[in-house]
């Protein structure tokens, strides 16, 4: 039997490991820490549901309900709380909505833009000018194409907040093609964004937006429960070694060598970029250029009574000119039901906290929620989670970048699977780690 070994124990290797399972190929996954689930983590507390890693998922993104099925999961889906799906911008002149239609690309999205609060009336007069846009040229980064067809305030105070709370990067950064395909595939098409808002298919598959009542982790722990023949943890690959018959050694300091048929780097792309290198050095260099940003999440639980501000929404987003180190704040107990002990409140925030220590970030949080939010009170529960390099950066020609180095890798008998390459969601990664092995199966039965 063809044997395939996996690095990298997040959603992706387990994923991988799971789709070549099923196609009868012996694997063994090697991770490094002692859990698998990667940046996916649920903490069970009482009756307390943190989640320090993605809280939810669009329920029609690839397959993904009937992967939970398929997984037995399919009877934990929750799809809300007791608040309304409403999102607010913290800025200048307090909380207002976000125009959230727009990045599901309803067709009241701008009639949304149009009386939303955050935007100018010249702003709003600007919108009216897309349709007379060229189309774009290349891949430009998101800023400057929302800019372009929409207006710079869209950009700046709509935009912004949004992607900096999803990817942890300014909108500068980021390229459209990798961070919001949707709008770039719709204004190639036709030409003109608000003409796709009316003339385009209705999509139904995205779905909305869902978690799982016992939290995300349940994911990668069912994953693992039925690969768990193939786990081998606290194991880190050293190094990789390529055989002249096309077969695979990948070294650890603790399992030694071990023989392969086939390769799936199911790890960030530093880490792949650090074992290819030595045998491509222009592929280590393409996926070194794959840059991460670092996520601080802190969780404050509160009892009853202690906030007064009204938590009639999802949680916020701050706009960045405001110059603050909250990017954001989950009103979790609101989102999701179950996620506090009746009558208390959670939130989750993300904060930018790279020049403060870590027994120091909750106390910046909390600084945070007491000027925006005027919460005074002492939380009852505190949690804090740092991730150094955990959201990849979709830089301009990011696309071209992965395509390259996809076949470099497959040149070498190696496939790559992660959230560096196809998108930062669990349904993506489920989705990148089963494409993987596919194409690594595939390659067995030539």
């Amino acid at each position: 039997m063809s044997r395939v070994v996996v690095v990298g124990g997040g959603v992706a290797g387990l994923a991988a490991t799971w789709t070549l399972r099923k196609r009868g190929v012996e694997v063994i996954l090697l991770e490094r820490t002692d859990r698998v689930g990667g940046l996916v983590e649920t903490e069970r507390e009482g009756d307390w549901v943190l989640e320090h890693g993605a809280d939810g998922f669009l329920s029609g993104k690839a397959d993904m309900l009937g992967r939970l099925d398929r997984l037995g999961l399919a009877d934990e889906l929750l799809r809300g709380g007791d608040a309304p799906r409403t999102a607010f911008v913290a800025g200048a002149r307090g909380f207002e909505p976000l125009p959230s239609s727009l990045f599901r690309f309803e067709r009241r999205a701008i009639l949304e833009l149009l009386r939303s609060r955050l935007l100018s009336f010249p702003a709003k007069l600007r919108l009216l000018l897309e349709p007379l846009i060229p189309r774009s040229s290349g891949d430009l980064s998101v800023a400057r194409f929302v800019a372009r067809r929409l207006g710079s305030e869209v950009a700046d105070r709509i935009i912004e907040p949004m992607l900096r709370g999803v990817y942890g990067a300014p909108a500068a950064e980021l390229g459209v093609l990798g961070a919001m395909p949707k709008l770039a595939q719709l204004e190639r098409r036709y030409g003109s964004l608000g003409a796709a808002l009316f003339l385009a298919p209705r999509n139904q598959t995205l779905g909305g937006l869902v978690t799982l009542r016992g939290g995300m982790e349940s994911v990668p722990r069912a994953l693992a429960q039925d690969v768990a023949a193939s786990l081998r943890l606290g194991v880190d690959a050293s190094a990789i070694h390529l055989e002249r018959d096309g077969r695979v050694r990948v070294q650890s300091a603790t399992d030694g060598a071990l023989e392969a048929d086939g390769l799936v780097l199911a790890c960030p792309a530093h880490v792949s970029a650090r074992l290819l290198a030595p045998h491509d050095a222009d592929l280590g260099a393409e996926l070194a250029g794959i840059r991460s940003s670092d996520v601080d999440v802190v969780s404050l639980g509160y009892a009853p009574g202690a906030i007064s501000t009204p938590l009639d929404g999802t949680g916020f987003l701050v706009d960045p000119a405001l110059g603050r180190s909250l990017v954001a704040c989950t009103w979790s107990s609101r989102k999701w039901s179950g996620r506090a002990p009746e009558g208390h409140v959670l939130l989750r925030c993300v904060v930018d906290g790279r020049s403060v220590p870590t027994d120091e970030l909750a106390a910046l949080a909390r600084r945070e929620l007491r000027d925006l939010m005027g919460v005074e009170a002492e939380p009852v529960l505190t949690r804090v989670r740092r991730r150094a390099q955990a959201l990849p950066v979709y830089a301009p020609g990011h696309h071209e970048r992965v395509e390259s180095a996809r076949i470099r890798a497959r040149a070498l008998g190696v496939e790559l699977a992660g959230n560096a390459y196809d998108g930062v969601g669990v349904p993506d990664c489920i989705a990148s780690g089963a494409k993987a092995a596919d194409a690594a199966a595939t390659r067995l039965a030539a």
